[in-house]
């Protein structure tokens, strides 16, 4: 699932390669002690670089890749499956473009979730002294 949301306009299929596959393994948690953040970029030296950290430097596009917090009462159940991905893994793509990014992400995820909240009372009442 993580490879096939990674959309950098400047990937090609044979920057792929095992270790990259095994960092996802590691996020998606098929080993112990996976990290919570994935960040995919390309670095005009180095080429495709996933990592569990946000990059040092500037970067024209990155793809993002946050986990969500597994209780340990649920340990056994500790890696991501593909039926599971959509509600254990937030992603997006973060370009040059900072605020339309911003934006996007704000009306896609944020005000979607503000608006399923229904423990929000219908009006405020404020009782003066």
């Amino acid at each position: 699932m993580v490879k096939n949301q990674v959309t950098l306009s400047k990937l090609t299929p044979d920057m792929w390669t095992q270790e990259h596959i095994e960092a996802i393994n590691q996020f998606l948690g098929y080993v112990d002690n996976y990290p919570r953040l994935l960040t995919a970029y390309i670095d005009s030296v180095n080429g495709l670089i996933l990592a569990d950290s946000v990059p040092y430097g500037p970067v024209g596009e990155i793809v993002y890749f946050l986990r969500r917090r597994i209780h340990e009462s649920v340990a056994k159940e500790r890696h991501v499956t593909v039926e599971s991905f959509f509600n254990e893994v937030q992603y997006g793509v973060v370009s040059g473009r900072h605020i339309e990014s911003l934006l996007r992400i704000m009306t896609g995820v944020y005000v979607p979730m503000f608006f399923r909240n229904t423990s929000w009372p219908d009006r405020f009442v404020i009782n003066s002294c």
